[in-house]
């Protein structure tokens, strides 16, 4: 009589050898703090503003801290290119064709590479200039 652990083991080898013969790969989610050009490049938005509002609204969200007494809850900040340009107005001035990648930082990824003072985090904005690079065309 076959051992039953065995039997088990290799009725589970052969599911999972099965599985990987289908040739199906799962679709990549997108990442959610992250928005490459090619995802901008099909948003169909007018501005930058937009297409993150199309894209990931959450970024932006408010995600620092509020009070009953002070509930003018401020944006996430704006960084391009490693300079501070603003809150979230600043990206409906930044066209959206120059841009390579957007990432959101939460607080505290924003206090380790930025500094103190983003309690709502920062929106980086990466533009084909900045990284030195030609855009595609």
């Amino acid at each position: 009589m076959p051992d039953p652990t065995r039997q088990v083991l290799g009725l589970a080898l052969a599911a999972s050898l099965a599985a990987c013969a289908t040739g199906r790969v799962a679709p990549l989610e997108p990442d959610r703090d992250y928005i490459t050009s090619a995802e901008l490049a099909h948003s169909d938005a007018a501005s930058l503003y937009e297409a993150i509002r199309h894209l990931r609204p959450l970024f932006l969200h408010t995600r620092g801290p509020s009070s009953v007494l002070n509930s003018t809850a401020m944006g996430p900040a704006v960084i391009v290119d490693h300079t501070l340009l603003g809150g979230i107005q600043a990206l409906t001035d930044i066209p959206l064709k120059d841009v390579q990648a957007i990432r959101y930082l939460a607080a505290w990824d924003a206090t380790t590479r930025h500094g103190s003072g983003y309690a709502n985090g920062v929106i980086e904005v990466t533009t084909w200039t900045g990284r030195r690079r030609v855009a595609p065309n």
